[in-house]
């Protein structure tokens, strides 16, 4: 699912975020290419992650000049890929899959959530 690409660009910005939780948008061209594009967090604690409501707004609308559109959420954990109860109630209103991401002896690993809207 994810390129190496962006495998590898993902690894770059958890490693780089040294404990903080990131997050963003997987972004796909009609040539499945792709790309991320990471989003403000507003929280400053690690393990914890909070995005604008109009951040996620307007990025679900929009496809770029290079025809990439969101195709799922991601988001950091630093212990386990399982979801938190605070994922899960999210979740139960997310539009796009979630891809929860952590990095764990130099490797990335990723788990894929649907979301119950699907």
């Amino acid at each position: 699912m994810l390129s190496t690409a962006v495998t590898g660009e993902l690894k770059r910005m958890i490693t780089t975020a040294r404990g903080l939780e990131v997050a963003g948008l997987l972004l796909e061209n009609s040539a499945g290419e792709q790309r991320i594009q990471r989003a403000p967090n507003l929280q400053s604690e690690p393990g914890h992650v909070e995005i604008p409501r109009w951040w996620l707004d307007r990025m679900l609308g929009r496809q770029d000049c290079a025809g990439f559109r969101p195709i799922a959420f991601f988001h950091t954990h630093v212990l386990s890929l399982e979801l938190s109860e605070t994922d899960r109630a999210s979740l139960d209103n997310a539009v796009l899959p979630w891809i929860v991401l952590m990095v764990n002896d130099g490797q990335i690993k990723w788990a894929v959530y649907d979301c119950p809207s699907r």
